[in-house]
């Protein structure tokens, strides 16, 4: 079976026992949006269903062997990723969301290009669509204020065919 079929029944049922590594084969990036956050001020923290979705998040990904996360400067990214990034002790990588929005897009998409392994991003309701743009990844809705359950998935590879899953978690 090819890496792109094992890596599209991954994201079909992301229960696969089986690790899933970049080798020569490419590189797998998943994108999810930060879980649920407390209140609209200008750095919530999450809430308590936003640090059980981060925890199920880490648990739904634990096969997939990741090497860097990539987070804003916001507590809400870094905070969704904590249990993957402790748990794998991964390289965490903060951007900085700032303007232009396509800049911030643009940085992010050439950072985890960038990184020698498998990358896991938090990102917002308005840039996680883009960044999966910018990957190489099909067109997006904007994601609702109360959408937390996406997870998407690119499989790249070296010579950049994009390989797409549009997934749930909960």
């Amino acid at each position: 079976m090819t890496r792109l079929m094992c890596v599209f029944l991954l994201g079909l049922t992301l229960i696969s026992p089986t690790d899933v590594m970049a080798t020569q084969a490419g590189q797998i990036i998943v994108i999810v949006r930060h879980a649920e956050k407390m209140s609209d001020v200008k750095d919530p923290a999450l809430t308590e269903q936003g640090q059980q979705r981060a925890q199920h998040l880490a648990e739904r990904l634990s096969h997939l062997v990741f090497t860097t996360a990539l987070t804003t400067q916001f507590k809400r990214t870094q905070a969704t990723l904590a249990p993957i990034i402790n748990k794998q002790k991964l390289n965490h990588l903060i951007t900085v969301a700032k303007s232009p929005l396509d800049d911030h897009i643009q940085a992010v998409a050439k950072l985890a290009r960038q990184q020698s392994g498998n990358v896991i991003i938090a990102g917002h309701s308005n840039t996680v669509p883009l960044i999966v743009t910018a990957l190489g990844g099909p067109t997006l809705p904007s994601l609702p204020e109360t959408e937390f359950s996406k997870l998407y998935i690119l499989s790249i590879t070296p010579n950049n065919e994009v390989s797409f899953i549009d997934a749930e978690y909960h």
